[in-house]
């Protein structure tokens, strides 16, 4: 996941849209029909036996019978999906991506709806490290639907894996300006303050102005989540850790001691919200076991 933010879909059973691979294909000679299913059906049997390389050749041989059948694409992309191996660096394992991706774009043009699939591709590409693909496709569904948050997220995310901080602050503001939930538009700028942290944390890679750079963005970003939640402990605490970090990138300067100062105050209001919190909880009044007879409709 990434720790930042929320990271790319996970997914559930295939079976369904598997199983569906049994369908009536117009247009296609009753012989062809039905040696294209058979090939389909033990496709589908050898995938749910984990035999997906075998799988990989019956969904194939189905193919070249009948190279319209959209299903017959999604199976075959899905097996070349479990075959692929994220971080392996081999001409068979990035066969394999390119597999999985060629026929999940054939899926694609007959549900072109089906965003469970884009993202599915979208994931291929970048644990493939073909970053520039992921984010071309996911611009283009932004550019579409400018004010959808989902191509927004992954764009984040996406530039968050190839290592882009300011692209990825910039899809986070984005996102936060497209969310239509005060609470989703906090979490949006509250992502930008843990991405500075988590930069400003490796003291070996980031260094200079270039601390000075990343700890202003987070900071910027964390006050937008402050005003908006005046309550967020963690608006508050991680400030104090910002302003911390933009002190000792300060040094001695005057500009140090005045980020030391205001590092004190937002922990110190930290403190204070958490206490508050921690009171309001104490407070509140202890779930009643109902009586004999009293529970039901």
């Amino acid at each position: 996941m990434n720790p930042a933010r929320r990271g790319f879909r996970r997914f559930a059973s295939v079976a369904v849209l598997l199983s569906a691979a049994l369908i009536v294909v117009p247009g296609l000679s009753g012989c062809d029909q039905i040696s294209a299913r058979r090939h389909i059906q033990k496709g589908t049997g050898l995938y749910e036996d984990e035999k997906f390389e075998e799988a990989a050749a019956e969904f194939e041989e189905g193919l070249k019978i009948e190279p319209g059948l959209a299903v017959g694409h999604y199976n075959a992309g899905l097996t070349y999906y479990k075959l692929f191996r994220p971080g392996v660096d081999t001409d068979e394992n990035k066969g394999y991506a390119d597999k999985a991706v060629e026929h999940f774009q054939e899926w694609m043009k007959a549900n072109p709806t089906d965003t469970d699939t884009a993202e599915m591709i979208s994931e291929i590409w970048v644990n493939n490290k073909e970053y520039e693909k992921a984010l071309a496709y996911w611009q283009g569904e932004h550019d579409a639907h400018p004010k959808d948050p989902n191509p927004i997220k992954q764009l984040a995310s996406i530039n968050f894996k190839a290592g882009r901080f300011d692209e990825t602050v910039k899809w986070y503001i984005s996102e936060a300006e497209a969310e239509p939930k005060k609470e989703d538009q906090v979490l949006a700028y509250l992502s930008v303050g843990r991405l500075a942290f988590l930069k400003l944390g490796d003291t070996t890679k980031t260094l200079g102005e270039d601390r000075i750079h990343i700890a202003d963005l987070g900071i910027a970003a964390l006050q937008k989540a402050a005003d908006l939640d005046p309550k967020s402990i963690e608006a508050e605490n991680m400030q104090g850790a910002l302003y911390n970090f933009r002190a000792l990138a300060h040094g001695a300067y005057w500009g140090g001691a005045i980020d030391r100062s205001l590092a004190l105050h937002h922990q110190s209001r930290g403190r204070v919200l958490r206490e508050e919190a921690k009171k309001a909880q104490q407070a509140a009044p202890a779930p009643t076991t109902p009586a004999p007879g009293q529970a039901g409709g």
